[in-house]
């Protein structure tokens, strides 16, 4: 027994002792290198590319099997730039010879050194790797083609047991060193280039983890930027490659600009995750990115992530600088009335995405001194359908507006809320709402638009194929309120507006105060609006506004002139008596001024006005020009004295004085008609004669003539 196990053991040495020797001897026999044209003809043959070879091939066979080559290059794609598509400096692959009579792989380091990956995008939108997907030639599909029939005649138990031996697989790490890939997209005029990427990997192993180490240099020429990347992680996967876990996850970024504030922008992210593709599940866990000042958090479970992935958790964001984070970040915050706006902001939300919708849920932000609550939601990326409920508590919409003009505070008409918002539009924009779907409701408990202050604010909106629609409420308006509708077209040429508006008991004062800066009138208004315009901004809206307005003032004063004084100064007037005086404290209070308003292509012509007060009765009619802001009114008032315990009817009626209003609408002059007061006066004084001729005629003809005469005079 022991003499045959000595014989075999000893045919065992001489077999490796050949094994050795030929090892040694192969290298020696002939050069890997008079192999370079049959290489490089499979490679023209298989891609359509020439492959040049111009530094050695090494071969080794003990105790290492491997190759080693030098100075690689594979040519462009037709049509594209005279370069290499890729270039290798050099190249090494290796594995124990003695082990692989065991099936056992035991690979040394893999490493490949300088090399540069060439893509382009030409004109047309084709790139350079295209024809890489093309069918490949037939000699090669025909070989191929007998090759996998003869592989699936395999029995599978075999074949289980051929993936069991690559189990058996150990590399002792990959490397690749000082690597570049150059990015040039003709077609949109873009071009990138990474270089100085280096990967490091530890060894590559089943079911344990694998250090990565990555860097690299993002270079951005357009921009003048460059942006430095550095990843450490660890991962693990098990033998089917069907389940991988990263169990650390750093990494970090800084980009360098010109345009970016002290030079450079950092940042930072980290997590951890868990990939299971026969679950089709992937778990994110303890994402942090953080950059400068902002600094977010998330924890996503991502289901069905190779079919339709969805992902879905909580995600929050620490307060932080917005307009001082987009300065470092070399982006221009936008300009507003308000330096102190969009300083603050931090968000909590729960996430549901995938590749056709997000739902944002339970969304709870702070911007600034507003604190925002609710839900949104977009449908379909390609054609955005939103849905959203959100309540604001408190929100100041003006300091996020542009600075206003040189020419300071409008002057234009007061309108309810929706009007406001159109009288200050610059230009529609008319493609942006013609593509918009959006069904939402917004609240605000208090809401600052326009300098109006409102609170209690519901705002319904509805947009879709060109048309939107507005549902508006204020609760409390100035101690009143206000409900409203607004209907915008934009399926023509020109936008198409409709406005239906009510206004109820709103104190008009601290109104126009906080609207205009100034009040010429005081007083609870009541008041309906119909109004239509066409227009994409707000002159051609005023030139084309047409509508219907009503309104009652109780209690009213109107500031800027005495009434009552001014008549009497009209009558010292009349009788000769010179009137020097200009008291800008003078107002005049009527208990109700009552009256509508037609409006034709921007001129408001009102006939009806009806001023009342104790002692004062008024009538107006006249014209407002919102193009030009200019007024042109005329008011005839009379002083009413009543006798003691006289009726109404009993009243005496003095001769009426006409004021003329004219000027523009923030600084309108009041001026007594005397040329139409002396000729009212003219008619008055016939008209006594005409009386006292009449009765003269009663006593000497008799009774009754004078009635008969009046018909006919």
């Amino acid at each position: 027994m022991l003499k045959t196990l000595k014989i075999v053991l000893s045919v065992f040495a001489a077999i490796i002792l050949l094994i050795v020797i030929a090892a040694a001897a192969l290298p020696l026999l002939f050069s890997p290198n008079d192999f370079k044209p049959q290489i490089a003809s499979a490679v023209k043959d298989n891609t359509g590319r020439d492959l040049t070879i111009a530094g050695d091939i090494e071969l080794s066979i003990f105790p290492w099997l491997g190759v080693t080559a030098e100075k690689l290059a594979l040519s462009n794609a037709e049509g594209f730039q005279e370069i290499p598509f890729a270039e290798i400096e050099s190249a090494q692959i290796r594995a124990k010879l003695l082990p692989l009579l065991s099936k056992k792989f035991e690979v040394d380091r893999v490493v490949l050194k300088g090399l540069i990956l060439n893509l382009e995008k030409n004109d047309a939108g084709v790139n350079n790797w295209d024809d890489f997907k093309q069918a490949k030639p037939e000699a090669y599909t025909a070989a191929t083609s007998t090759e996998w029939e003869d592989a699936d005649a395999v029995d599978t138990d075999k074949d289980a047991e051929g993936f069991k031996a690559i189990a058996g697989l150990a590399v002792a790490g990959v490397s690749l060193e000082n690597a570049q890939l150059n990015w040039h997209d003709r077609q949109n005029d873009e071009r990138f280039s990474i270089k100085e990427l280096n990967l490091v990997s530890g060894d590559l192993a089943f079911d344990k983890p694998i250090d990565f180490k990555l860097r690299f240099r993002l270079d951005q020429p357009e921009q003048e930027r460059n942006s430095h990347y550095q990843l450490s992680t660890a991962v693990s996967f098990n033998e089917n490659l069907d389940h991988f876990q990263v169990t650390r996850f750093d990494l970090s970024t800084e980009i360098r600009g010109k345009d970016i504030p002290g030079g450079s922008l950092s940042a930072k992210m980290a997590a951890l995750a868990e990939l299971n593709l026969n679950a089709q599940t992937l778990e994110l866990t303890k994402l942090d990115v953080e950059s400068g000042q902002l600094h977010a958090t998330a924890t996503l479970s991502g289901t069905n992530i190779v079919d339709a992935p969805v992902f879905e958790g909580p995600v929050s964001i620490a307060r932080f600088d917005p307009s001082a984070w987009l300065k470092q970040a070399g982006i221009d915050p936008p300009v507003m009335r308000d330096a102190q706006a969009l300083t603050s902001f931090g968000a909590d939300f729960r996430l549901q995405i995938s590749s056709e919708s997000a739902d944002v849920q339970s969304i709870s932000i702070q911007l600034d001194d507003s604190a925002i609550n609710g839900n949104v939601r977009v449908d379909n990326f390609d054609d955005p359908v939103i849905s959203f409920d959100l309540n604001v508590d408190t929100l100041n919409a003006d300091r996020y507006l542009a600075p206003e003009d040189e020419s300071g505070k409008t002057t234009q008409p007061i309108a309810g809320p929706a009007a406001a918002v159109a009288a200050g539009a610059s230009m529609i924009p008319v493609e942006t709402l013609r593509s918009l779907n959006i069904n939402g409701l917004l609240s605000f408990g208090q809401l600052t638009i326009s300098n109006l202050l409102l609170h209690g604010v519901d705002l319904k909106l509805t947009a879709k194929d060109g048309k939107v629609n507005t549902e508006q409420r204020v609760k409390t308006m100035y101690r009143g309120s206000y409900e409203g509708a607004m209907n915008l077209n934009v399926t023509g040429e020109l936008p198409q507006w409709r406005l239906n508006e009510k206004f109820n008991e709103i104190q008009i004062e601290p109104l126009l105060n906080d609207y205009a800066g100034s009040a010429k009138i005081a007083g609870a208004l009541t008041a309906s609006t119909k109004l239509q315009a066409s227009g994409n901004d707000s002159k051609a809206l005023k030139s084309s506004l047409n509508g219907q307005v009503d309104f009652l003032f109780k209690d009213s004063i109107i500031r800027g002139f005495n009434l009552q004084q001014m008549i009497d100064d009209a009558k010292s007037l009349l009788k000769g008596i010179q009137v020097l005086r200009d008291n800008p404290k003078d107002q005049t209070a009527f208990s109700e001024i009552k009256g509508s308003a037609q409006i034709v292509n921007g001129l408001i012509s009102n006939n009806d006005l009806i001023a009342t007060a104790s002692k004062l009765e008024a009538t107006g009619k006249g014209t407002a020009d919102l193009k030009s802001e200019r007024i042109d009114y005329q008011v005839n008032a009379k002083l009413v004295r009543s006798k003691a315990a006289e009726s109404t009817a009993d009243k005496i009626k003095e001769l009426p004085i006409v004021i003329n209003i004219r000027g523009n609408f923030k600084e309108p002059e009041y001026k007594l008609d005397i040329a139409s007061m002396l000729k009212d006066r003219q008619l008055e004084k016939l008209e006594r004669k005409k009386d006292k001729l009449l009765d003269k005629l009663d006593k000497k003809v008799g009774p009754g003539v004078s009635d008969i005469l009046k018909k006919f005079f």
